[in-house]
């Protein structure tokens, strides 16, 4: 189906749309070759950013000001978004739970091992 198939469809949802084949020239824009796109790739050859385009310490402070990489933003979201979301507890696991019972136990632990080795030594 072309696209114009698919915008005169009026018979309702019958499946979900993942490619679309358009005809040429659809859109006459093309990757790499806007105004943004061929200054960055002439400062990459110029050496005022890394091969990725990434911001170096020669890069112009104009640059880094009118510039927005979007692909940096989209991780720094994902990050706050992972730092925001707590980690869920278990049910057993409860605020009343303080680590203040652990380093009894553990002294008791501790304490059960030094039996141990005194009673194998007198033993041994």
């Amino acid at each position: 189906m072309t696209t114009a198939v698919i915008s005169t469809c009026d018979h309702g949802i019958v499946a979900k749309i993942k490619r679309v084949i358009m005809e040429r020239d659809t859109y006459p824009r093309k990757w790499g070759l806007g105004p943004k796109a061929s200054q960055k790739k002439l400062m990459i050859k110029q050496g005022l950013l890394d091969k990725h385009g990434k911001r170096t310490d020669s890069t112009p402070a104009t640059w880094t000001q009118e510039y927005v990489d979007y692909s940096d933003a989209v991780k720094t979201e994902e990050v706050a978004e992972a730092v925001k979301a707590p980690k869920r507890k278990r049910e057993s696991e409860s605020d009343e739970t303080s680590p203040a019972p652990t380093p009894l136990v553990k002294k008791e632990k501790e304490k059960k091992k030094k039996k141990k080795i005194k009673v194998e030594e007198l033993s041994g």
